[in-house]
């Protein structure tokens, strides 16, 4: 028996077998299509695996770059408000905690400076005599409050 893939369309395998080489070839014309199924499957597949890699790594690459910005962002927020509490703790400083307070001579004067916006040569020139002049009307208002609860 010189049957070599044992594959027969026609059912004509007694025919094969007994008459020699000429009804061997005759087999061979007379058999039907074999359907081969090539699998390239593989080769897809290395296309699939290179393409899954590199949306991985460019996804892994995104995350990390994410954690980073989120960490950035987490610091600024920090940073902000302790910047947000000083500026608040300067303004709480300048400002007259209540309008009935009494400011010394030397602490309105300071306050008068800031109001007026003067350049450091010009708040030379007049803290001293600003000084001066308020010291002098505290004075003037004190002795007028002794004046007027001795008189009552």
């Amino acid at each position: 028996m010189s049957v070599t893939s044992g594959y027969y369309s026609n059912g004509n395998s007694e025919r094969a077998e007994t008459s020699g080489s000429q009804t061997e070839k005759r087999a061979e014309k007379l058999r039907g299509r074999m359907l081969v199924k090539m699998d390239f499957t593989d080769r897809n597949n290395g296309k699939q695996n290179a393409a899954m890699k590199r949306w991985k790594k460019n996804r892994s690459e995104a995350h990390s770059r994410i954690r980073i910005l989120v960490q950035e962002r987490e610091q600024l927020k920090t940073k902000l408000k302790s910047t947000q509490r000083a500026l608040q703790r300067l303004q709480q400083a300048r400002k007259v905690s209540s309008p009935h307070a009494e400011l010394t001579p030397s602490n309105q004067t300071e306050q008068e400076m800031n109001d007026a916006n003067l350049n450091q040569f010009q708040s030379e020139n007049f803290r001293r005599r600003l000084l001066l002049g308020n010291v002098i009307t505290i004075v003037k208002s004190n002795a007028q409050e002794t004046t007027y609860l001795n008189t009552n």
